[in-house]
């Protein structure tokens, strides 16, 4: 499989902000973490079919500017914030049960594999809390582990 486009953004509820991560220059393990990442999501077995109600929907737009070399990032932004507003929404919704939704981040993908098939990967995974056992203070980030929460694979030939 040859990566021809990537993101990843991370997202804050609490100051309903998000940040690109540069994938590139930010170090071995976050290259470890996307190719681990890819591997699980294209090797999972798993999955459930989803129809969109309209092919003209926002997310259907901007998966077809991902997949047609239109806008990439631009494309993945829109995605990034259509997350967002869903998960400030059900933030809202369920609020009286004294949930919050966790920060976490968004990695987003097209693929193409050796045949010339598409694929786009979308994957959303909330951040772990954790006390770092060097300076044992209070931290922050994305799971090792546990690398998924959601994630949407469409395929599309050439």
């Amino acid at each position: 499989m040859n990566i021809e486009f990537s993101s990843l953004h991370q997202i804050n509820h609490s100051t309903n902000k998000w940040s690109k991560i540069e994938i590139s220059s930010s170090g071995d393990l976050i290259s470890q973490y996307v190719q681990r990442l890819l591997f699980e999501i294209s090797n999972s077995g798993s999955g459930r079919k989803f129809v969109f109600e309209s092919e003209f929907t926002e997310v259907i737009v901007a998966l077809k500017n991902i997949l047609l070399n239109s806008k990439r990032l631009e494309s993945a932004e829109i995605i990034l914030k259509r997350l967002m507003k869903v998960e400030s929404d059900s933030q809202n919704d369920y609020k009286h049960l004294d949930m919050e939704i966790p920060a976490g981040s968004i990695f987003q993908a097209l693929l193409r594999d050796e045949n010339g098939m598409k694929r786009i990967i979308l994957s959303k995974a909330d951040h772990n809390e954790f006390i770092d056992d060097q300076e044992f203070d209070l931290r922050t980030g994305l799971p090792w582990k546990k690398r998924t929460i959601n994630n949407l694979n469409v395929s599309s030939p050439e």
